[in-house]
């Protein structure tokens, strides 16, 4: 196991400037190419992803191979299976998305670890990757990460971000925007992320945020966040593309003038 993948936990929770991007395409061969840069973690996203369990699983275990970033998963709704299908496929980090009350944060608390801190069911198959010793650390190893998607989950942070187990908070900043009504640099955007980063303060739980570019995460660190989710596989691969397609401006307008004409012998 790779010294990031070891104390993923640990930086979270000591609030490092870490790094994340997404897989959403469904595709192992993304998963390789990912397993492969410097990224802190990878979030295999079954919630909006291509992902199957089968599929999950098995970018999980591609990413822990490669001894890269740490695998963490979101997960499409709170539910105590959906989390523990991540969980057994190795994933060191689940992200659970629009937690907005303590009872829900609770419920994936007790979905997420092993007794005495949850209610998690021991027969895993997480060894096969992380040793016979699994269940004697996996408490230690898995990172919860809460989404706070909403105006109403950024009112009541303090209750949900105060629950024992939540290593980590990610505003989810598309959906909250989108529910605002404005964008991001709005007083009542940026009003319920300092609520956020306060509980977050309050309580040493990590707070970070979704972001699409590297020059975005400057303003978030001055206000307290600490960690970043930098787009996907699909947005960077679309990106890539239209900029590989516009490389051949030239040849087209070349092309276009019949300033080269194919000869034929």
């Amino acid at each position: 196991m790779n010294t990031s993948t070891q104390c993923l936990k640990k930086r979270l929770s000591e609030r490092e400037i870490l790094l994340g991007t997404g897989l959403s395409l469904g595709s192992l061969r993304a998963a390789e190419l990912v397993g492969r840069t410097r990224f802190d973690y990878a979030m295999v996203d079954t919630m909006h992803g291509h992902y199957d369990k089968a599929g999950a699983t098995d970018s999980i275990r591609s990413l822990l191979c490669a001894g890269g970033p740490t695998p963490i998963a979101r997960v499409s709704e709170n539910s105590a299976g959906q989390i523990n299908d991540m969980l057994d496929a190795g994933a060191l980090g689940v992200v659970v998305p629009m937690v907005e009350s303590r009872a829900e944060a609770e419920a994936a608390v007790h979905a997420c670890f092993y007794p005495p801190i949850g209610k998690r069911s021991k027969g895993s198959v997480a060894p096969v990757v992380h040793g016979a010793d699994y269940a004697a650390r996996a408490n230690s190893m898995i990172s919860l990460i809460v989404m706070i998607e909403t105006p109403e989950a950024a009112a009541h942070a303090d209750e949900i971000l105060r629950v024992p187990g939540i290593t980590a908070c990610l505003i989810g900043a598309s959906d909250l925007e989108f529910v605002i009504g404005s964008d991001r640099d709005s007083a009542e955007f940026l009003n319920a992320v300092d609520r956020v980063v306060a509980a977050g303060v309050s309580h040493g739980v990590a707070v970070g945020i979704s972001i699409s570019a590297a020059d975005e995460t400057g303003p978030w660190l001055d206000r307290g966040l600490s960690f970043f989710l930098a787009s996907h596989d699909l947005a960077i691969l679309g990106s890539a593309i239209r900029r590989y397609d516009e490389s051949f401006t030239v040849v087209r307008a070349g092309a276009g003038d019949g300033s080269r004409v194919r000869s034929r012998s």
